[in-house]
């Protein structure tokens, strides 16, 4: 049959997703949401239990929300009340409020939220659980083809036969190659180490701390844990990957800081030399890439677990239109979300390099125009609704009018007893009044299609989305 290694009977489903971390978690609980049938595979013998991706935005609590996995997914993580920077490594910080001191404005979620990505997946495991569905270890994809009417699926178990595949496999993603797109990488060749420490200093549990040394970016991250904080340090003089340990992690933040940090009990550990990029497509047919599979960045910022559960979480409403006879929608999928992946990527490269600079004169001049800007509020703005993915615009194109608000989240304030985003229909795209009058037509994303005067003056072309058999 083409080549394939027949292990079994092909089985015929709706969606195969590939790749069981958040991005993939995500897509295959949403499709059961929808009603459609799902296997979602993962080529690992089992999930890993390094913790990885720490921080979860507020834009994704509302997706989790959505999900109804928010509330659990809060009571595993810890809000971040500050960021204290020292732009030139040396006191006094800038303390930056992140929590309800913070312009947060609308958002339910007013908080960077610190969540090691192993307990955020098995949250989403158990809601997968949950709806029926299961990760199927140990089946890595192999090979596949497509045609007009599905994807057909070699898998190491055996065959499946789907109408749609997600691809969730990570930044060397087997998809990918096998749809053939390129991905547009560059390697930095910047090393950067991380770890899970213990700490016997005296710094607020729930603040973090960024040092910018000429001798490298140093970043001292919350974690649920008490007085456990993650380690993220540039190391730009090195090539080859150190011993990470307790004595390796408190001489090198001494050395940058002057803070005799008391490190023990090192967990997690892991290094990662910098790259960025941005792969050509996110769709080939009936095959979609999602997160890290298609967009990378540093870690600065916490954006990659974030960048792709939304991927995942407006990709499947728009499967499930087209499945339900509204096949317009999916048509923005890519449009929208490569130009947000671009956007994405060139602003965490830029903050990276910043925070990086090592040559006097620039990293001198930078740290003076960090001290003043960052003690103003428009910039701890940036890092409360920009960094939070509260500020996002689309542009227009199939899912998006050019009205006011289009391509905007939907504000969250309460109308009443209940907020503005109780009234979204959370599988499909609705009308929904204002309490000023007029309607807005929003997607189950929280984006806005357009804003107008009444239903009836909502153009045919949107209309004509909003009609499903």
């Amino acid at each position: 049959m083409n080549g394939w290694v027949e292990s079994g009977a092909a089985v015929r489903i709706d969606v195969l997703v590939v790749g069981a971390g958040p991005t993939g978690l995500t897509a295959a609980i949403e499709c059961l949401r929808q009603g459609l049938s799902v296997r979602v595979v993962d080529r690992r013998e089992q999930r890993a239990e390094g913790s990885k991706a720490l921080v979860v935005h507020a834009r994704t609590m509302e997706a989790f929300r959505a999900m109804e996995v928010a509330e659990e997914i809060r009571s595993i993580g810890l809000p971040f009340a500050a960021l204290n920077v020292f732009p030139d490594a040396r006191p006094p910080a800038i303390r930056v409020p992140l929590d309800r001191e913070a312009d947060w404005g609308d958002t339910e979620f007013p908080y960077w939220l610190s969540a090691p990505q192993v307990e955020v997946e098995r949250c989403l495991e158990r809601r997968l659980g949950s709806l029926g569905g299961e990760v199927e270890w140990a089946q890595g994809l192999l090979d596949m083809h497509q045609d007009d009417s599905g994807v057909h699926a070699q898998l190491a178990g055996g065959e499946c036969d789907a109408r749609w595949l997600v691809g969730c496999d990570g930044g060397r993603s087997t998809l990918r190659e096998q749809l053939g797109i390129r991905m547009e990488r560059r390697d930095d060749g910047q090393l950067f180490v991380l770890a899970d420490v213990l700490t016997r200093d005296e710094f607020p549990d729930d603040e973090g701390r960024v040092y910018r040394s000429r001798k490298g970016l140093t970043l001292i991250v919350p974690m649920p844990e008490p007085r456990r904080f993650r380690l993220i340090a540039h190391l730009p003089r090195l090539v080859d990957p150190p011993l990470i340990d307790a004595s390796f992690v408190d001489q090198l933040v001494l050395d940058r800081t002057g803070v005799a940090l008391g490190a023990h009990s090192v967990g997690w550990t892991s290094h990662v030399f910098l790259s960025h990029g941005q792969s050509q497509k996110m769709r080939r047919g009936r095959a979609f890439l999602a997160g890290d599979a298609a967009h990378l960045h540093s870690p600065v910022g916490g954006q990659g677990l974030n960048a792709g559960v939304q991927d995942a979480h407006d990709l499947i409403w728009k499967i499930a239109a087209a499945e339900r006879g509204a096949p317009g929608w999916l048509e923005s999928y890519e449009a929208e979300r490569s130009v947000l992946a671009g956007r994405l990527v060139r602003a965490v490269t830029l903050a990276t390099r910043v925070m990086t600079l090592q040559r006097l004169v620039p990293w001198a001049l930078t740290a003076r125009v960090a001290r003043i800007a960052l003690s103003t509020g428009p910039l701890q703005r940036q890092l409360t609704r920009r960094m939070g993915m509260l500020e996002q615009k689309l542009p227009p194109g199939p899912g998006v009018d050019k009205t006011p608000w289009a391509g905007r989240r939907l504000p969250n304030p309460f109308v009443g007893e209940q907020r503005m985003h109780d009234r979204i229909d959370p599988l499909r795209p609705s009308i929904v009044e204002l309490p000023e009058g007029g309607v807005v037509v929003v997607r189950p994303d929280r984006v806005v299609v357009g804003r107008y005067p009444s239903a009836t003056a909502i153009p045919p072309r949107i209309q004509s989305l909003l009609v499903e058999p």
